[in-house]
Order: C-alpha cells, then sequence, then structure tokens
C-alpha cells in the first residue's frame, strides 16, 4: 500500500511537471468517456429499464392485423371487435381499450386543448395504476354511451389547473363545452399508455371525438388495447389464444374481418422497439470512439516511454523489480483515467441535457434518462477499462529485462521495435475510423436520398392550424355551414396568396380510411375492393400545397351537397383500378350504396410518412361540403412574417366562434422536419463520432511520422550525403508513414462489411454494401493520411547532414 501511494504522489508530480501533455490526455478521455456515458444514460433508460407500470414485464399492446399482398399489417380496431376479445380471451388478467385524443379544456380562463385519452373498465387495471384520489371508472360508466359524464384527471392537470386542492372530487370540468364531474386523480408522472394525457374520459363518451356509432360498427377501426398477463399465462398461449378469437370473427363476420387477425407485443418492444436499432448503432459508434481515444492515449504514453526508457533502466539497474516497474507505470495511467473520467462525468451531464433536446417527440414523454447510479457506475467501468487499456504497452515496454541495454546504448537504436509498435496502434486507429466513416457516408447518402423524395407538395411558406368543432354545439347539419362561413372569412385575409380548409394535413397523421370499388357488386369483397385514404378538402387546397394536376380538374364552387357526388383521385388510384388511365368520368362505389364520379387525376401525395417506402394505400379527395369534418385544419400560403400571419388566422377563428382554441399551430416545414429528424439525427450524431475518430487517426498518424524522423535523423543525414536527394528522402518517409494507413483500411473495410447490417434498417433507398461509399471513404482516408504524413517528412528533408552527424 505505501509503494501505491508514493507511485501515485510521484505521478502527480509527473502530471503537473508536463502540463500540456496531462491536458491533451485529459481531454481525449474526457470526450471518449463523456460521449458513452451520456449515450449509456439514454440506452440505459430505453432498452434495459422497466416501464414506469407495475409488473411491466406482463404488460402487452393488442392490436389487429390485415393480411394482404402477403404483408400482415397492424391495425387498430373495432369496438365490437375488442368486446368480443374481452370476453372469451382468459389469458388476460386485465383488458382495457383506449383511443388518443385532444379535448378543449374550459374550466378556468382561457380554453386550451389537452391531451386527454378515451378508455374502457379495466384500462387503469391493465396498466397496473391506482388513483392517488378518488377513483378511477366503474363497469357501468362504459356501459351505455354518453350516459356518464365523467373524469380522471392527472396529477400535472391537478396542480396546474385545479390548484392541487384536495376537494376536487366531485367538481364540474368543462370539457368540449360539455360538463364532466372529475371522479379521480392519478398519482404524479402517470400519464397513460403514451405518457402525454393529462385527462381521461369512459370510452362511452366518443361522441367527444366522433359520432357514437362508432361503438357499434365492427368495420369503424379506431382504438388500440393494453392487456396484462394472468398468473401463468404466456405470451405463446395468449397469441395462440387471440388468433384462434380472431378467426372465429372472420368466419362469423367475413364482411369485415375476413383477413384479419391478432397481434400481441410485449409493452417494452411496442414502445421502444423501434428504437432500439438506432440506439444500438450509435452506441456501438461511440464505443468505438472510446476505443481510438485509448489508443491515442497509448500511443501518447508510448511516446514518453521512449524519453523515460533511461530513467527505467536506472531504476532496474538500482533493483527495482518488473512488478514495481508496472506498478508504478498502472498507477500514473490510473490516475490519468480516475481524472479524465472525473471530467467526462461533467461534461456527460451537459451531453444528456443536449440529447434530451434532441430526442424526437414522440419518445420524450417516456424516455426519462439522467445522470443516475448505473450511469455514474457506468462511467466507472469505462474510466478503469480504458486506465487498463491506455497503460498495457506502455508498462509492459518500459519493463522489459533488456532495458539495462539502455544505460550503454542510444535510445536509437531500439527505435524501430518502438515505430512497429506505434504503427500497429495508428493502423488499428484507421481501421476504427474506417468503420465509423463508412456508417457515416451510408447514413449521410441515405439522409441525401431522404431529402430528395417527392412529397408531391411544397411546404415551403405554409402555415397550418387545426381546430376541432364540439359535437355539442356542432350536429352533423350544422358543419356544412360553419365551414362554408369560416372559408369566405378566411379568404379574406390579404396577407395569404392561397388558403384552405380541409379534413387533415400532410404528416399530421390525422387521415381516414375506407374501401372503394369501381362497381357496387365488389362492396362486399375486401380483396376486390381498394384500401384508400380519405381528405376532404376545399377547392383551393391544391393551389394551396402546390398539388399539381395531371387530368381532368380541381373542385369548383359548384361540388356542394345535393349536387353530383364527385371525387379526385391520386395517380396511385388510378394506375391500380384503371391501370389503362381512363379514371375521368367512371363511377367509383363509396359503400352502402354511394357512387361519386372522379373528376381529376392529381399527383401522389405523401400524407403518412417520407421515410418508409410509398404508402400501399391511395388517396382519394372529396369536396368538403359534400363531406363536411368536425376535425378541421387550416392551410395558407403566405410570403408574410408568419408571426403576424397567424395571428390573422386566430382572429378569423376568433370572430367566427371564440370558443375554438387553434391547435397545432405551425408551418408545414416543421412536420417535414419533425419527420426528418431521427434520419439527421443519426447523420449528426454517427457523423460527430466519425469525424472525432478521423481526427484521432490523422493526429496518431502525424504523431508516428514526426517521431519516426525524429529518430531517423542520422539516417536521412548520411542518405542524404550519399546523395540522397530531397524527393528520394520524402517518398521513403511517406511510404512508411502510408504503409500503417494502408493496413488499417484493407483491416477497416471487411470489418464495416461484417457490421454494415447494423445500420441497414436505418438506410433509405441505399444498400449498407453501397460501392461508392466505400470508395469514398477509402480515398478520403488515404488523402488525409497523405497530408497529415507530409508535413512531418518534409521536416525530415531539411535535415542538414553536417549538423546531424555532428550531434551523433
Amino acid at each position: 500500500m505505501s509503494h501505491l501511494v508514493s507511485d501515485l504522489r510521484f505521478a502527480v508530480r509527473l502530471l503537473i511537471k508536463q502540463r500540456g501533455f496531462t491536458a491533451v490526455i485529459l481531454l481525449l478521455l474526457a470526450l471518449g468517456i463523456g460521449a458513452n456515458s451520456a449515450l449509456f444514460s439514454v440506452v440505459h433508460a430505453a432498452l434495459l429499464s422497466p416501464l414506469p407500470f407495475a409488473e411491466s414485464e406482463r404488460l402487452v399492446l393488442l392490436s389487429e392485423t390485415l393480411r394482404r399482398n402477403g404483408d400482415v399489417e397492424p391495425r387498430p380496431f373495432s369496438h365490437p371487435d375488442f368486446r368480443d376479445w374481452k370476453s372469451q380471451a382468459r389469458a388476460f388478467g386485465a383488458m382495457g381499450a383506449f383511443a388518443r385524443t385532444t379535448l378543449t379544456l374550459g374550466s378556468q380562463g382561457e380554453p386550451e386543448r389537452v391531451e386527454a385519452e378515451l378508455v374502457s373498465d379495466g384500462y387503469f387495471e391493465a396498466l397496473g395504476t391506482t388513483p392517488l384520489l378518488g377513483r378511477t371508472f366503474q363497469p357501468e360508466e362504459n356501459a351505455t354511451p354518453d350516459a356518464h359524464a365523467v373524469a380522471v384527471v392527472s396529477h400535472r392537470l391537478w396542480k396546474r389547473k385545479l390548484n392541487g386542492a384536495r376537494d376536487v372530487l366531485g367538481r364540474p370540468l368543462v370539457l368540449n363545452g360539455r360538463s364532466f364531474t372529475i371522479v379521480g386523480v392519478m398519482p404524479e408522472g402517470f400519464g397513460g399508455w403514451e405518457s402525454r394525457a393529462q385527462l381521461w374520459v369512459p370510452l362511452m363518451m366518443v361522441s367527444l371525438d366522433q359520432p357514437a356509432a362508432v361503438l357499434e360498427e365492427r368495420g369503424e377501426r379506431w382504438h388500440s388495447a393494453v392487456a396484462r398477463l394472468a398468473p401463468g399465462a404466456t405470451l405463446k398461449g395468449a397469441q395462440e389464444e387471440l388468433d384462434a378469437i380472431a378467426a372465429r370473427l372472420a368466419e362469423t363476420y367475413p364482411n369485415t374481418n375476413a383477413q384479419r387477425g391478432a397481434r400481441l407485443t410485449p409493452a417494452h418492444e411496442a414502445v421502444f422497439g423501434s428504437l432500439r436499432p438506432a440506439l444500438l448503432m450509435l452506441w456501438g459508434a461511440v464505443g468505438f470512439v472510446l476505443l481510438s481515444v485509448c489508443v491515442n492515449v497509448a500511443n501518447l504514453l508510448l511516446a514518453r516511454a521512449v524519453m523515460r526508457q533511461k530513467e527505467m533502466a536506472v531504476r532496474v539497474a538500482l533493483g527495482a523489480s518488473r512488478t514495481r516497474l508496472i506498478q508504478q507505470v498502472m498507477a500514473e495511467s490510473l490516475l490519468l483515467s480516475l481524472l479524465g473520467g472525473a471530467l467526462g462525468l461533467l461534461l456527460s451531464v451537459w451531453l444528456i441535457d443536449l440529447l434530451r433536446l434532441l430526442i424526437p417527440e414522440e419518445f420524450s414523454a417516456r424516455l426519462q434518462f439522467g445522470l443516475d447510479a448505473p450511469v455514474i457506475l457506468f462511467n466507472l467501468g469505462c474510466t478503469l477499462g480504458a486506465g487498463v487499456l491506455v497503460a498495457l504497452m506502455p508498462a509492459l515496454k518500459l519493463s522489459q529485462p533488456s532495458l539495462l541495454i539502455a544505460l550503454k546504448e542510444r535510445a536509437a537504436q531500439s527505435a524501430a521495435g518502438r515505430g512497429r509498435v506505434r504503427a500497429i496502434l495508428v493502423a488499428t486507429n484507421v481501421a476504427l475510423a474506417v468503420v465509423l466513416l463508412v456508417g457515416a457516408g451510408l447514413m449521410a447518402r441515405s439522409f441525401q436520398r431522404l431529402n430528395a423524395v417527392d412529397a408531391g407538395f411544397v411546404p415551403d411558406g405554409v402555415l397550418t392550424l387545426t381546430v376541432e368543432l364540439p359535437a355539442e354545439r356542432y350536429p352533423p347539419d350544422a358543419l356544412a355551414s360553419f365551414q362554408k362561413r369560416l372559408q369566405e372569412r378566411l379568404d379574406a385575409l390579404s396577407l395569404f396568396q392561397t388558403i384552405s380548409l380541409a379534413s387533415d394535413v400532410p404528416l399530421g397523421s390525422s387521415s381516414n380510411a375506407g374501401l372503394v370499388g369501381v362497381t357496387p357488386e365488389a362492396e362486399g369483397s375486401v380483396e376486390e375492393r381498394i384500401r384508400t385514404y380519405r381528405h376532404s378538402v376545399n377547392p383551393s387546397f391544391f393551389s394551396a400545397l402546390r398539388v399539381p394536376l395531371k387530368r381532368g380538374r380541381f373542385f369548383s364552387s359548384s361540388d356542394i351537397a345535393g349536387a353530383q357526388r364527385t371525387v379526385v383521385v391520386s395517380e396511385a388510384l388510378e394506375k391500380r383500378m384503371w391501370p389503362r388511365g381512363g379514371a375521368l368520368g367512371r363511377q367509383l362505389n363509396l359503400g352502402q350504396g354511394i357512387q361519386a364520379e372522379v373528376v381529376g387525376v392529381v399527383g401522389n401525395v405523401r400524407f403518412r410518412n417520407l421515410t418508409g417506402a410509398p404508402p400501399k394505400d391511395p388517396d382519394i379527395y372529396f369536396p368538403l361540403d359534400q363531406a363536411p369534418r368536425k376535425h378541421l385544419a387550416v392551410l395558407g400560403r403566405t410570403s408574410a412574417d408568419p408571426a403576424l400571419a397567424l395571428g390573422a388566422l386566430r382572429s378569423a377563428i376568433r370572430e367566427i366562434d371564440p370558443a375554438l382554441v387553434p391547435d397545432n399551430v405551425m408551418d408545414l416545414d416543421a412536420y417535414v422536419a419533425a419527420e426528418l429528424l431521427p434520419a439527421r439525427l443519426n447523420v449528426l450524431l454517427l457523423g460527430s463520432f466519425a469525424m472525432m475518430a478521423l481526427v484521432l487517426a490523422s493526429i496518431g498518424l502525424y504523431g508516428l511520422i514526426s517521431y519516426v524522423v525524429s529518430q531517423r535523423n542520422q539516417e536521412i543525414a548520411i542518405r542524404m550525403a550519399l546523395g540522397a536527394t530531397a524527393p528520394d528522402i520524402l517518398l521513403l518517409i511517406l511510404r512508411q508513414g502510408m504503409m500503417p494507413v494502408i493496413a488499417g483500411v484493407a483491416v477497416g473495410i471487411p470489418l464495416a462489411l461484417g457490421l454494415s447490417r447494423l445500420v441497414a434498417s436505418q438506410l433509405f433507398g441505399l444498400s449498407p454494401t453501397d460501392p461508392i461509399t466505400y470508395l469514398s471513404i477509402a480515398a478520403l482516408l488515404l488523402t488525409i493520411a497523405a497530408m497529415s504524413c507530409y508535413l512531418p517528412a518534409r521536416r525530415g528533408t531539411r535535415v542538414d547532414p553536417i549538423i546531424a552527424l555532428r550531434a551523433e
């Protein structure tokens, strides 16, 4: 123990004496360990920690599936199907349905839009949560439509809007213009399945969001469900039971349930499964950065070991054992790594805050991460591991039995051996850099292709917002009148070149789906009809988004309620229903005996996403006058100041109905940016890690060539004395410098190919073995390596033979 204390004291004095050297090493270790600790905090929260529900390993998400064209697609399900599942399934201890919605809260002060969930009985039991105050919903409150106007509020809403009053139970709460009675308050941190809800109402109060008739329509699929496995039940057994129930429903109700199945997904996979590939990819990348840091630090310590070789030889001559020498070097490296780890821990605090800003919104509410005990333990593990890695090679080198030779010989006589060790370290660094650069290059090329995707509309300069018309004040027969008055008021706004009402916004994920056919005889068959996404729009919608007209016409003022029903279809729908063209003038069967004439064909619009394959289900557009909606979107193209234009929109809506609260107020570019955010983050983070590795590899190579030149001064002088020219010397040094680089590239390319499958799921329209990326990265590395070699090599050509030989 006394030896360790004295070694640490000596190490402290040595590090203080060599401040520049110490600062560089601490900076490298802090970057590597800090980045790993920060990313581990996200990995731990998303992949290694349980969800914030009791016994979350028994919690599952239920969904229907649709089999078509050889694929199985997840779908929401209808309430009649849910009732059958719940009554027939025996593998679950609790099962509850839920549907996400947004309601207008007008209990106090200005009305505001709040996230809410419509839930059935069994929902809270399935999530394993009990209220802080009061109760949740009783079975009878979810038995009859519109019979029980009760609500449960979140802890956050209770504190924010109700002042945390303990006597809140029984108080009224106005939602969408209707009075509800508060019956319960949920505990702090609970936000429902999606962690966003601020209040809950019975599923039977669905008229807040859509017509109550959907509760009995087996073909209307609009909600999801969670369930808790019963004691002793298994995932496999529960899935088999649901498969049997789905098969019986398909046989009993072929018109609505043919090709329908059931899917059971463990809760953790349902929540974070889509995030797993990207997180593992980034964690692997940052691990490679730490390895690269360790290699560079080992290289620096090895360079310092050369200068200390005679010191160690003296210690050996005075009786120091090899173990004592290793212990001293290990103590120095351990001290460096501990200091670097401490700085890395401080750096990780800032990096964690940065990651919170970068996490996509869909995960931000669920993903709670920070500097907790597991992260600190991981930081300590990285610190100790880095300390061992960076100390191992210098310790072995300085403790070799042949050190006594250093008392009699110059260090240059053994420079070749040390040069080979450092060359191996440089080659390792280059190989790591190749892997990271290839990954970053693939992501960058993928993002480039993603940016080039034709969305079918032009988002620049388009402002959007949404409003929800309460069913109590706007029955179906009043919707068209309101929409007409609002459109007339919007048309009077001089700040907009074009403005329109519509049922939804591209990339807003609120489109409704339905089946269409060509003939009435096709109505009952899924195979003969086509599933489409339906959009109700005003005539100016297409010009506001600059959706191109391919054939026919847009809607006009004559396409009103009571007139001939008309539709505009996308090119994709025309191609599927009429492969040879000729959609104009054709009649489409919309179901329930309703037909409409096709009056126009427009370009395909990416309503659902930009990042995946083009949707299989094409789009169909209806005149808003003929298909009014209570959920409305406003889309206006303007070149004015966005704040001024949005203010004008709010004022126009307030003039028509002061109780309406605009929601989702943003420009259309924000929707596009949100869709591209995950891919952008992958490029940003992986690119940053790759650049760090590239810089580290360049520094290592520069250091190697500088070392080689300094150790070969006498040899260079002799060669020049014998007639070698400066280009000869330059080529000699460059050849020696480029050899480890070529070796690193030769190892790194196959390694990158082997690991490319880890990024395959994150790529868009690009193969993970894209040859252009690999060749470009190899060329980039070789070019930068040549530049890193050139400066010290050029210095070698300026050696004066007389001065160098005289010094020797």
